[in-house]
């Protein structure tokens, strides 16, 4: 590779570069931040896909189940998951009413919750630009 000539180089003066300087570091910044929302974007649609494929796969079951058992098979009583209602004059077959069971919330442990490389780049360029 050849080195250029001193005659064919040009110099521009700049004036403030250290203002110019800090408004390109700042615009990187935001670039890459942006970049960073735009992905995590992408991974959230991706979980949504994939969670919404389980989902018509556990109703496909749930159907499938549902038709395999008959309403006269359901137990019925007290302890039973049906019961006998007069409503009207009218027997009525129902569900009994059972407590509901208390979820447990899982902490989501993602790419996001570890400082990756592109995070300590952004903390680099923000340190530099308070230098200025």
């Amino acid at each position: 590779m050849a080195h250029a000539k001193t005659e064919d180089s040009i110099h521009v003066r700049l004036d403030h570069p250290i203002d110019k300087r800090k408004v390109i570091l700042q615009t990187t910044i935001d670039t890459i931040e942006l970049l960073k929302r735009e992905k995590s974007v992408r991974e959230i649609r991706k979980e949504k896909v994939k969670a919404m494929e389980d989902l018509k796969l556990t109703l496909a079951d749930i159907k499938k189940l549902y038709r395999a058992i008959k309403l006269k098979d359901m137990p019925i009583g007290s302890k039973g998951l049906m019961e006998v209602k007069n409503v009207g004059g009218q027997r009525i077959i129902a569900p009994a009413s059972v407590p509901k069971p208390k979820r447990s919330r899982k902490k989501a442990t993602t790419v996001a919750h570890r400082k990756s490389a592109i995070d300590r780049q952004l903390d680099a360029l923000r340190r530099k630009l308070e230098t200025l």
